[in-house]
């Protein structure tokens, strides 16, 4: 499902507009990227949870060159 089929069902659950979906939906993304960016764990019981993690840096390397 992309985000576009997330609205249309959502839209249609909600028994609301596609539009109004679409708002809805880009806050609550939005609000969940920035309180992962300010270093919050955001948990939705039932649904997952977004947090930030360190990596260490990796190699890259050119498939054409090796």
């Amino acid at each position: 499902m992309n985000k576009a089929e997330l609205i249309d069902r959502l839209s249609k659950q909600a028994n609301v507009s596609k539009t109004l979906s679409e708002h809805f939906l880009n806050a609550a993304l939005e609000i969940i990227q920035t309180s992962v960016s300010q270093g919050e764990e955001v948990k939705i019981v039932g649904f997952g949870t977004f947090e930030s993690s360190k990596r260490k840096p990796r190699k890259g390397r050119n498939p054409k060159t090796g």
